[in-house]
Protein backbone atom coordinates (compact mmCIF):
# COMPACT_ATOMS: atom_id res chain seq x y z
CA UNK A 1 0.00 0.00 0.00
CA UNK A 2 2.87 2.47 0.39
CA UNK A 3 3.83 2.41 -3.24
CA UNK A 4 0.38 3.73 -4.08
CA UNK A 5 0.85 6.46 -1.65
CA UNK A 6 4.16 7.08 -2.00
CA UNK A 7 4.51 8.91 -5.91
CA UNK A 8 8.56 8.73 -5.41
CA UNK A 9 9.19 5.17 -4.25
CA UNK A 10 9.59 4.35 -7.58
CA UNK A 11 10.12 7.56 -9.85
CA UNK A 12 13.84 6.55 -9.57
CA UNK A 13 13.35 3.09 -11.30
CA UNK A 14 11.32 5.09 -14.04
CA UNK A 15 13.71 7.62 -14.55
CA UNK A 16 16.85 5.14 -14.55
CA UNK A 17 14.46 3.35 -17.73
CA UNK A 18 17.04 3.12 -21.03
CA UNK A 19 13.70 2.91 -22.98
CA UNK A 20 11.92 5.47 -20.82
CA UNK A 21 15.59 7.73 -21.67
CA UNK A 22 15.80 6.95 -24.95
CA UNK A 23 12.07 7.90 -25.88
CA UNK A 24 12.05 10.82 -23.70
CA UNK A 25 9.36 9.44 -21.77
CA UNK A 26 8.98 11.28 -18.56
CA UNK A 27 4.92 10.12 -17.51
CA UNK A 28 3.30 6.89 -17.15
CA UNK A 29 1.33 4.96 -18.66
CA UNK A 30 3.13 5.38 -21.97
CA UNK A 31 3.17 2.04 -24.21
CA UNK A 32 5.32 1.54 -27.03
CA UNK A 33 3.82 -0.64 -29.99
CA UNK A 34 5.88 -2.39 -32.44
CA UNK A 35 8.68 0.28 -31.54
CA UNK A 36 6.70 2.51 -33.83
CA UNK A 37 3.80 4.15 -32.09
CA UNK A 38 3.00 5.37 -28.96
CA UNK A 39 0.08 5.52 -26.72
CA UNK A 40 0.52 7.73 -23.64
CA UNK A 41 -1.82 9.22 -21.16
CA UNK A 42 -5.28 8.08 -20.07
CA UNK A 43 -6.43 7.04 -23.47
CA UNK A 44 -10.20 5.58 -24.26
CA UNK A 45 -10.42 1.85 -24.52
CA UNK A 46 -10.81 2.06 -28.34
CA UNK A 47 -7.21 4.05 -28.47
CA UNK A 48 -4.76 0.53 -27.82
CA UNK A 49 -6.98 -1.54 -31.00
CA UNK A 50 -7.04 1.54 -32.89
CA UNK A 51 -3.00 1.85 -33.13
CA UNK A 52 -2.70 -2.40 -33.08
CA UNK A 53 -4.99 -2.28 -36.55
CA UNK A 54 -2.51 0.84 -37.56
CA UNK A 55 0.55 -1.68 -36.88
CA UNK A 56 -0.75 -4.33 -38.34
CA UNK A 57 -1.49 -2.51 -41.81
CA UNK A 58 2.09 -1.16 -41.70
CA UNK A 59 3.48 -4.43 -41.26
CA UNK A 60 1.17 -6.73 -43.61
CA UNK A 61 0.30 -4.47 -46.42
CA UNK A 62 -2.44 -5.57 -49.02
CA UNK A 63 -0.38 -7.64 -51.81
CA UNK A 64 0.27 -5.61 -55.07
CA UNK A 65 -0.24 -7.96 -58.23
CA UNK A 66 1.52 -8.45 -61.24
CA UNK A 67 0.61 -9.03 -64.15
CA UNK A 68 2.70 -11.49 -65.76
CA UNK A 69 0.60 -12.58 -69.01
CA UNK A 70 2.19 -11.12 -72.09
CA UNK A 71 -1.54 -11.35 -73.62
CA UNK A 72 -3.19 -8.63 -71.85
CA UNK A 73 -0.56 -5.90 -69.85
CA UNK A 74 -3.38 -4.84 -67.64
CA UNK A 75 -3.85 -8.27 -66.72
CA UNK A 76 -7.54 -8.52 -67.72
CA UNK A 77 -8.85 -11.32 -69.20
CA UNK A 78 -8.91 -11.05 -73.18
CA UNK A 79 -11.29 -13.43 -74.95
CA UNK A 80 -9.96 -13.40 -78.71
CA UNK A 81 -12.34 -12.35 -81.45
CA UNK A 82 -13.66 -15.45 -83.40
CA UNK A 83 -11.63 -16.36 -86.74
CA UNK A 84 -14.39 -16.28 -89.68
Amino acid sequence: MKALNDKKQYAQNVKDDYEAKRYGIKGVPYFIINQKYAVSGLQPAQAFPEALDKVWEDDNPAPKLEALSADSPDGSCVIPPKKS
